[in-house]
């Protein structure tokens, strides 16, 4: 019987009431095995998050109430007694780390359970560390139990206000390692770790995920897009593209970088031409508007799509399309004589032409005016 372990973070950018919750990570937490020592997590858009593993102290031991281990040799409870048992592997380690374009702060633990035999482990303390080495590192919470006794502790009241006090944050870039350590045994053959059948998910951490992610606009005229010069502008300031940043076009041939560049949203206005080439594009989706033509001459793959509200998008390579494509209004997509592949096509008061030929998954077209060709 397996249970899952869920790390969940709450997104509260802009007021201190928790208005959104989202899942930071998922772990699945293995019952009654003596051989799974390291377990993979799952990660939400943000954030990095490290496998928990068992320490190498610790020697795994079948219980069906979660994910135990025995040798936990630390009978004291003193700051020595912590000190040995990180020294010795007696914990449980996972760490978190913010994505580029991203800060995270941990602030809260939503849920989390030990579980114990009467001679296991009756105490636990967090410990953080900037590094994975563990050499400096430091105590943010601590829950110390009677030895013999503590066999269900319930450390999420004492946690909490210790990280409500003192929050976590990881930059940008950034890592942030974790030990779980047990202590205050009576015996080293008493079993203690994580409770994995709570009902629900089992251990969650919870926090802010704050987004860094910038609109730049193209310096207008001709230039490379790339990630080291500085063509774009921000608030009237010159400025360098990130990854996942949303780029605004309005005009100019833009060579993209022979690695490619990732984007958010990719909008283009105005009434003069633009013109995309070179390396790969990925981005969530083009906008277009206004009269000028927006000729994509390199592969794009664009998560939602494509949306064409004025002026004409040119398709000159194959693979130059994706996602859904809609085009509204009297805008126009101009297929070239390439072939590409799209999701949902959709027309409503706009026109398709060229000699190529565009493949779509469905398509649906509401005209009062316009033209269509090239579709199957």
């Amino acid at each position: 019987m397996k249970k899952t372990i869920a790390i969940l973070m709450l997104v509260s950018l802009f007021s201190v009431s928790l208005t959104q919750a989202v899942t930071l990570a998922t772990y699945d937490i293995p019952t009654g095995t003596t051989s799974i020592n390291s377990v993979s997590g799952t990660g939400a858009v943000g954030v990095t998050v490290g496998a928990i593993e068992k320490g190498s102290g610790l020697t795994l031991s079948s219980s069906t109430s979660g994910w135990r281990a025995t040798s936990y040799n630390q009978t004291g409870t003193t700051s020595t007694s912590i000190a040995n048992a990180n020294a010795n592997g007696d914990f449980w380690s996972f760490s978190l780390g913010a994505q580029t374009n991203y800060n995270v702060v941990l602030n809260g633990i939503g849920s989390l359970s030990f579980s114990a035999s009467g001679s296991g482990a009756s105490s636990w303390v967090l410990l953080y560390s900037t590094t994975s080495s563990f050499l400096t590192p430091t105590t943010v919470a601590s829950f110390i139990g009677t030895p013999a006794s503590a066999t269900s502790p319930n450390v999420t009241t004492s946690w909490n206000s210790a990280l409500a006090a003192a929050p976590i944050t990881i930059n940008s870039g950034n890592t942030a390692y974790f030990r779980i350590v047990g202590f205050g045994a009576s015996s080293a053959s008493g079993t203690a770790g994580l409770t994995g059948n709570l009902g629900t998910a089992d251990f969650t951490l919870l926090g802010d995920i704050q987004s860094l992610l910038r609109s730049l606009t193209w310096g207008g005229g001709d230039g490379n897009w790339d990630t080291s010069s500085a063509n774009w502008t921000e608030s009237g300031s010159a400025a360098t593209f990130a990854a996942g940043n949303d780029a605004n076009i309005a005009g100019g041939t833009l060579t993209v970088a022979s690695g490619g560049v990732t984007a958010g949203t990719i909008g283009v206005s105005g009434s003069s031409n633009t013109t995309l080439t070179g390396g790969g594009i990925t981005a969530t989706a083009i906008s277009k508007i206004g009269g000028g033509t927006l000729n994509l001459n390199t592969i794009g793959t664009y998560s939602t799509g494509i949306n064409i509200d004025g002026g004409t998008v040119l398709a000159g390579v194959n693979s130059a399309l994706s996602g859904n494509v809609s085009v509204n209004g009297g805008g126009g997509l101009d297929v070239g004589a390439t072939t590409n592949t799209v999701g949902v096509l959709s027309v409503t008061d706009g026109s398709i032409s060229g000699s190529g030929k565009i493949i779509s998954t469905s398509t649906a077209i509401t005209a009062s005016s316009g033209s269509y060709c090239c579709i199957s």
